[in-house]
């Protein structure tokens, strides 16, 4: 496996949780992660199947 979500323990990242978000219809989870140098992405995990819907 591999990407940022990926251990992000060892790659020093910090994720948040946003909470539950509507992406597409569809029921998701809203992270924020933050890398280690301050850049931060967020991703949308669907509720059901646990995969990025949209990142």
């Amino acid at each position: 496996m591999e990407g940022e979500l990926f251990e992000f323990e060892r790659k020093e990242a910090l994720p948040e949780l946003d909470g539950k978000v509507n992406v597409d219809g569809k029921d998701a989870f809203s992270i924020k992660l933050t890398t280690k140098d301050g850049n931060a992405k967020d991703y949308f995990i669907d509720a059901n199947t646990y995969l990025i819907s949209k990142n």
